[in-house]
């Protein structure tokens, strides 16, 4: 659209008065951006009509092109706005569910594998690239730091069954796992534990559970060597594929 104006009003004051075209060029686009730059010449009666005429389109232009930039702004903003709002109204009508702290490795697959249940779940993340992830996978959310109060409120702590606090690192946990509890000392609490010696940490702070997803790993490795047979059959059986997540579910969701 602009560059028809620009080609149209070269064109009429080559046409009109009959300068070259870096002239005529020059006249259309101080018009247009209604700098206020003087003449370039003498400009007739006729190049006058014809200058009010350009100087009318290129205002409406740019009115136009502002406008659109400001309601596309606004049109994201209110889709941005309404889609939290509707899973937030999703969330405040969950009860006896579970809340994943986390959604790195380890929490993504727990999410994946709960889900196939199904279990209801709410995932509170604090790292923003996950966001679109999270949308991806169909899991509901709360954005922002697991280990705050309003963020576990919101995630309707008060009506859930469990929490599994899966952040990255051990201390974080410890922290999550104070707050959950002080909020609501009936919580199910299972904890992610990297080192051996936050597990006892955890267990103090309130934990019902405390895995270690590297020593699931590890023993799962060493009963496919002293029993293959066995552990595939099992593997089989329970259809799921990571055996660190296992143990999660059957504490979550005992059979």
């Amino acid at each position: 659209m602009a560059l028809c104006i620009v080609i149209f009003g070269t064109a009429g004051y080559i046409a009109i008065e009959g300068w070259g075209v870096l002239d005529a060029l020059y006249m259309t686009v101080i018009t247009i951006s209604t700098v206020g730059f003087s003449e370039v010449h003498p400009v007739s009666k006729t190049g006058q009509l014809f200058t009010i005429l350009l100087v009318f389109f290129g205002v409406s232009f740019t009115l136009y092109l502002a406008a659109a930039v400001v309601q596309f702004m606004i049109e994201g903003r209110i889709r941005i706005i309404l889609g939290r709002r509707r899973l937030e109204k999703k969330i405040s009508r969950m009860k006896n569910h579970y809340i994943v702290c986390g959604y790195g490795r380890i929490g993504k697959v727990l999410c994946r594998d709960l889900k196939r249940k199904p279990i209801d779940l709410v995932v509170v993340e604090k790292n923003p690239e996950l966001i679109p992830v999270m949308d991806a996978d169909g899991v509901l959310y709360i954005s922002g730091d697991a280990s705050n109060e309003e963020n576990l409120l919101k995630a309707g702590i008060k009506r859930a069954k469990g929490l599994i606090a899966a952040l990255a690192s051990d201390a974080d946990n410890v922290f999550l796992v104070l707050t959950a509890r002080q909020l609501d000392p009936d919580l199910i609490i299972i904890a992610r534990a990297s080192q051996e010696e936050s597990k006892s940490k955890l267990r103090a702070a309130g934990a019902d559970t405390v895995e270690s997803p590297y020593d699931m790993g590890a023993a799962s490795m060493a009963r496919r060597i002293i029993r293959p047979t066995v552990t595939s059959f099992l593997d089989l059986a329970f259809a799921y594929k990571r055996k660190d997540i296992q143990k999660y579910l059957s504490v979550l969701h005992p059979t």
